[in-house]
């Protein structure tokens, strides 16, 4: 009985010592590991920041094109003062492709907004997929 109780004990110690042994904050370099996490959660609140924005401008372009406010022949500055930036740019060739998209959505997967510029910086095609 008592063997069992000390191997009971010894499998809820074991974790707890490894956790702590591969958490370096009780070392003496501990503000830099405290440091460390502090960065780690500010960067995590950047990145929610960042898809909040892109699923904003997404939206906006998406309600901007069904109403016909973006159409052919628009500049591409003009789109982005007033959407916003897109998530992707791609220069190919004479062209050059904006990709707008929620933050729920992968490049492969789910909804987006494919706007592509000719040479002059003209809206000269609209795709969108869901």
């Amino acid at each position: 009985m008592v063997k069992k109780m000390e191997e009971l004990s010894m499998k809820k110690i074991i974790p707890v010592l490894v956790i702590l042994c591969s958490f370096p904050v009780l070392d003496c370099c501990a503000g830099s590991s405290l440091d460390t996490l502090l960065e780690v959660g500010k960067t995590q609140g950047e990145i929610s920041k960042v898809y909040a924005q892109e699923t904003k401008n997404f939206q906006g372009v998406k309600k901007a094109i069904d109403s016909g406010v973006i159409k052919a022949g628009q500049a591409k500055n003009d789109i982005k003062t007033k959407f916003g930036e897109p998530v992707v740019a791609v220069q190919s060739g004479a062209r050059e492709k904006w990709i707008y998209k929620p933050a729920t959505s992968s490049f492969f997967e789910g909804e987006k907004i494919s706007l592509f510029f000719n040479a002059n910086g003209l809206l000269d095609e609209i795709k969108a997929d869901k």
